[in-house]
Parts: structure tokens; sequence; C-alpha cells
């Protein structure tokens, strides 16, 4: 079976770590940059952990994973190396409709973490469905060197443009071309366009072309 591509808005869910190791602490790394409320189930954590804990940032139940706990989260996430403990929770969230990612055994996953690279609102995710991690480590790796620094700012003048279009222009025609300028001229104009104060002039310009 293969993982269909979607991405999840975790900010305010509730989401349940089950080890405390180094890749528990690479995933609530992750899910603190999108605002999730994180709770960790473990004897023991990393001390990058327990300084998160202490600053509550997240919450952490020094024990062990108790039958059942699953439900009532919007996502496990299931880091230890015991299978019979990763049996139980993935029978736990698959009873109660709980999305369930188990490190490194993607059948018993019903979602992966896909490799990520993020330039401010843009995110571009890779996966191998769980089966060749390292490969897909290899292309994030890849794509990071090559992608620019400055997309960031590019998605921040997108948004302002595609609101200026949507509010100007009807026609669905106009709008395409209005977006491939915006794509033409954006590389060399980006230095020049602050969205502090858009070239809505210019924009006008265009517009009146193109109409």
């Amino acid at each position: 079976m293969k993982f269909f591509p979607l991405f999840f808005r975790t900010a305010g869910k509730k989401i349940l770590v089950i080890g405390g190791g180094k890749v528990a602490e690479r995933k609530v790394q992750q899910l603190l940059e999108f605002g999730a409320e994180i709770t960790i189930v473990a004897p023991e954590t990393t001390q990058k952990l327990k300084a998160s804990a202490n600053i509550a940032k997240i919450k952490w139940e020094k024990r062990g994973y108790q039958k059942g706990e699953a439900n009532g989260y919007s996502l496990v996430i299931a880091t230890t190396n015991e299978p019979e403990v990763n049996r139980q929770i993935h029978q736990d969230a698959v009873v109660n409709g709980v999305l369930l990612n188990v490190v490194d055994q993607p059948e018993l996953c019903t979602v992966i973490f896909p490799a990520m690279i993020r330039r401010g609102d843009m995110t571009i995710a890779i996966s191998s469905d769980g089966k060749a991690p390292f490969l897909t480590r290899e292309v994030k790796e890849g794509l990071d060197r090559t992608i620019s620094r400055s997309l960031g700012r590019i998605v921040e003048m997108a948004v302002i443009y595609r609101e200026w279009v949507r509010k100007n222009c009807e026609d669905e025609a106009v709008k395409r071309k209005l977006y491939d300028k915006f794509l033409y001229f954006i590389g060399e104009s980006l230095n020049k366009w602050s969205t502090e104060k858009p070239p809505i002039e210019l924009w006008d310009k265009w517009l009146k072309e193109i109409k």
C-alpha cells in the first residue's frame, strides 16, 4: 500500500509520542515548529526533551505505555524498540481511528513522516513510502542545496500578488496570464519589491496590457 501525500494541520492538536530517545527528539522538534501539543510517554528521555518539558513546551509522563491510552489523541508516534509495545500501540490506534506512525515499521503505520525542506511558508516533502529513508535523506539534502533561500520571500510576495489578482480580475484566462507575468519577473524583481509596499502601479499596468 502506498501513502497518499497530505499536509496535516497540527496546531493545537494533541499528539502522543512514546519513547524518549534521539528519534523521538527529532520528531518532537519537528512538531513543535508547527504548534502541536505534545505528550511524551517514556521512562527516560534525552536532555533536549527534558529541557523542553521543563519549560512547558511538552508534557512528559515518566513511565511506559499503558494499554488503551492512544485513544484521545489526533496522532500517535511510537519510537520504541519493543515489538510487543508497538503492536499494542498499533492495535489501540487502529481500533480508535487514531493516526499512527511507528518508526521504521511502515507496515504498522497509517501515516509516515516525509523528509522536509522549508523556505518560509513553502514546505517541500519527500518520501519513499518509508521504505528507503537513507535515499530520501540524500534526495532532501541535494534539493536543500539547490533550492534558493529566497523562496520564502517569493512566497510572501506571491500571497500578496494573488490577493491583488483576485480582487482586480475575474476572467480566469487573464488571471493565468497575470500569474505567468509574476513568475517571469519575480526572479529579477525580488530585491526591488517590498511586501510592505508592493508595486501596485506596475501590476495595474500589467493588467491593462493583458486586457
